[in-house]
Parts: C-alpha cells; structure tokens; sequence
C-alpha cells in the first residue's frame, strides 16, 4: 500500500485526511504544516521545506491548501521531487465512470461528476458540489459547496467559485475568475469577476 504526505494539516487539509482514510488505500498518513499549532500531533512530521526530506518515506503526496496559486506551486514542486501526487475522491461522492479527474484533486462526500465531464489537476470539489455532463473544469480551480456547473459549462484554471453558485449550460468563466456567493451566471459572453 501506499504512504501519503498532506501538506496542510489546517481545516481542509483534516478534511483531506478523512477522505484518504475513507479510501483505505493508504499505509500510512501525514502531514508537513508551518504552523506551529498543529505540531503537538504525532502525524504532523514537519514543515513544508522538509518535502525533500520524505520523499523516501512516503511515494504519494496531496497539497491541501485552499489557495489556488500556492496549491499549484507545491503540486508542481512535490511533482519535481519525484511523488505520485494522489487524487482523492470520497467513497460518498458520485463520479461517473466515464468522466475525467484530474491529478492532485478531491471530490468530497456528496459531490456529484456526471458522465463526460472533466475536471482537471489541482482542483477542489467541495460537497454537495454536482459537475453536469460534458461540463469542465480546468486546473487549481476551486468550487464550494452546493454549487451547480451545467451542461458544457467551461470553467476557466484557477477559478473560485464560491458557494451557492450555478453556472449555466454553455458558459465560459475566463481563468482567475472570482464567482461571489449565490452567483447565478447567465450571461453569453465570456464571464469574470476581477
């Protein structure tokens, strides 16, 4: 079996942690985190610079972090230094057979991704998100709860998309999109919050 490296041992990264115990793939689970709070656990073996350091020790690796830029960074960094970087994807969710998942992605319990739908490397789907058919979502883009993306939707990379948004049938979000809370968006042309 595999061992797996969390890098994030905040709020999502516990959540992360949960989802891989779910998955009963895993030997063994860790984290690297800076922040002091959490080194009082004994899963906690260091900070995010000793990534180099496990690589020995642990093959696989997933980078909880919220932020989509720093999220990329250290996917890419953990990639360079030779780990698998692992998808995680919730035994409760849904995920059609024949659509896509990225590497270095979570689906969380009760997320649904129907048939022909893509969603990329990097990316957060938060629970009781649904992804519809042929919909897609591109790399390190992150997608709150209770959020709909319709038929052939085009989710640009590097997206937020807060919850309780629904984007419609055959819309583009441009990349770096910031989509506000309770967003319905409607519109034609191509959609983006600055």
């Amino acid at each position: 079996m595999s061992c797996l490296l969390i890098i994030g041992a905040g709020g999502h990264g516990q959540c992360c942690h949960e989802i891989a115990q779910r998955m009963n793939c895993f030997e063994k689970i860790s984290f690297l985190d800076d922040d002091e709070r959490y080194f009082l656990s004994d899963i906690v073996v260091g900070k995010i610079n000793d990534l180099e350091k496990f690589k020995d020790e642990y093959d696989s690796c997933f980078v909880a972090i919220g932020n989509n830029k720093l999220r990329k960074e250290l996917c890419l960094k953990a990639k360079q230094l030779g780990y698998k970087i692992t998808t995680l994807i919730d035994p409760m969710s849904f995920v059609s057979q024949y659509c896509f998942v990225g590497e270095g992605t979570v689906i969380f319990p009760g997320a649904v991704l129907e048939t022909h739908c893509y969603v990329d490397k990097g990316c957060i789907i938060s629970s009781n998100t649904t992804v519809n058919h042929d919909a897609k979502v591109n790399a390190y883009t992150l997608i709150y709860s209770n959020s709909i993306v319709r038929p052939r939707a085009y989710i640009g990379e590097m997206c937020m998309i807060e919850s309780r948004c629904v984007i419609s049938s055959d819309i583009t979000v441009k990349d770096n999109s910031y989509i506000v809370e309770g967003r319905i968006v409607s519109s034609n042309k191509e959609y983006a919050y600055e």
